[in-house]
């Protein structure tokens, strides 16, 4: 047995033009009549179909905005490829509706609840109303959510007969023709309509009123055109009103990055950075257009990882004037990274959690202020210890920073050795340090900046460990070089 889920948005170019519709009385409009209405519109007593004037006339402070066919079209295909991180079977449907074959899904989803969620869920974070329908026929599906009835998801044929034997017969299309035939003659109802004879009903209707009939009744197989996203993504959002904040700019950046994922997924691909572009509008003063890139250190493939970045980075950009369209574009992809080898991984061992960390770090405070260690080759502490930007692909493992000839090192050195004083022979900071190990000779250097010193790890009364050095030779003076963690 087949299952599909269904998604009927009614409010997508609301959605679009006015985000924050669920606190204004807003209507969508075109040819003077309403389209669409926001909650408050309809609880003024705005309905579906009144002219513009009936809808000022039931409430005066209703704002109109104009219906545009050509951004529905676009919102429907974002949620489509939004949706294809769940199957690649989705097609398009009259009266901003998408259908998608989960047949194939449900195991690797964990069943068909868990994937009922996650559509949900990813439909809601684009910002998108939806209603959503479960059941065994794409069509069955697709009439439970454009039907206003509370009950909608069905797993079993029976259950779906039961659900749709109490539709209206004006819910199936290719009855639109014949309403007023079946009004006359008692037939309001998809059951009565069943129980007609079917020859005499194929006479008097259209051949694609039983084939629709028996096709959402799961008794005659369906066959659609599925959607296909384009090979190369590169996607822009024109913003319904310029935005000076970027927490308003997340809201739409997250449209991007959730069709991103779906891209990524029917690719079969995963990315290492991206490109975001913000178009600023100003008549006073020109600006050229903001760019920003989210870098990541293992390529990722999930809405959430790469959310979990971008808020970070929006959370420290300023933005110098009023955006108006926002445009991701992807510049590396590759293969993703295969599977942890482990059976029982250990928390916090999977190198993607940790990698994840550091680009959020990055992301928030630059990729300069993140340092790896790259030790050198040399005694000398002052040399050996180098650190730059981190960089995945020179990243070190924790045997090569720990298989060094030499004895203890602190993460911490000082810039320049400190001078100490001695009290009663000993070095002294803050307060009289106790020497645990050494001396640890190093002589180095001859070719440059000779280097003539004897390390000891000194311990304070509060434990801290300190790493102090004397210059041989000279008056045997105490150095602070660093501190141990």
């Amino acid at each position: 047995m087949r299952l599909w889920i269904s998604l009927y948005l009614p409010n997508l170019v609301l959605n679009l033009l006015c985000p924050d519709h669920q606190s204004r009385s807003v209507v969508v409009v075109d040819q003077q009549r309403v389209l669409q209405c926001s909650a408050l519109a309809l609880s003024a007593g705005i309905q579906i179909g009144d002219s513009w004037a009936e809808a000022q006339a039931r409430c005066p402070e209703v704002e109109p905005l104009a219906h545009q066919a050509h951004l529905e079209e676009e919102a429907l295909k974002t949620v489509a490829t939004a949706l294809m991180q769940y199957t690649p079977e989705i097609s398009l449907l009259n009266n901003n509706s998408v259908v998608l074959d989960v047949t194939a899904s449900l195991r690797l989803f964990k069943g068909a609840r868990a994937l009922y969620k996650n559509i949900a869920t990813t439909v809601a974070q684009m910002g998108f109303e939806a209603r959503i329908a479960q059941a065994p026929s794409g069509l069955g599906a697709w009439l439970l959510a454009s039907a206003a009835v509370r009950l909608r998801r069905c797993l079993q044929t029976t259950t779906l007969q039961r659900r749709l034997d109490y539709l209206p017969c004006s819910h199936l299309p290719a009855l639109t023709p014949y309403l007023n035939w079946l009004d006359r003659i008692g037939c309001q109802r998809l059951k009565t309509l069943r129980q007609l004879p079917r020859s005499g009903l194929a006479r008097r209707t259209h051949p694609d009123v039983l084939k629709q009939l028996d096709q959402a009744y799961g008794r005659q197989p369906e066959h659609y055109a599925w959607f296909q996203a384009l090979a190369n993504f590169s996607q822009q959002i024109s913003l319904p009103e310029p935005l000076t904040h970027t927490n308003a700019l997340g809201f739409f950046a997250t449209r991007l990055i959730q069709k991103l994922a779906a891209w990524l997924s029917q690719r079969h691909l995963a990315c290492t950075k991206l490109l975001f572009t913000l178009k600023h509008s100003n008549s006073r003063k020109p600006f050229s257009n903001t760019q920003f890139s989210l870098s990541f250190s293992a390529a990722v493939r999930h809405a959430n990882d790469m959310l979990e970045v971008l808020h970070a980075k929006l959370a420290t950009l300023t933005l110098p004037a009023p955006v108006n369209a926002l445009a991701l574009s992807v510049t590396h992809t590759q293969l993703p990274d295969a599977p942890p080898s482990s059976l029982f991984p250990e928390p916090g061992d999977n190198p993607n959690e940790q990698q994840a960390i550091i680009d959020q770090l990055i992301a928030r405070l630059g990729s300069g202020q993140v340092l790896q260690a790259a030790p050198k080759n040399d005694y000398r502490p002052e040399i050996s210890n180098q650190w730059v930007p981190y960089t995945p692909a020179k990243a070190l493992s924790f045997n090569a920073m720990t298989s060094q000839p030499w004895g203890p090192r602190p993460l911490w050195l000082l810039k320049q050795p400190l001078p100490l004083n001695t009290q009663r022979h000993r070095p002294y900071y803050q307060a009289e340090l106790r020497l645990l190990y050494g001396p640890e000779r190093i002589e180095d250097g001859w070719w440059d900046t000779p280097v003539l010193r004897d390390y000891f790890v000194a311990q304070a009364p509060d434990g801290t460990l300190y790493w102090l050095f004397q210059n041989r030779g000279q008056d045997n003076a105490w150095f602070l070089h660093g501190i141990f963690a």
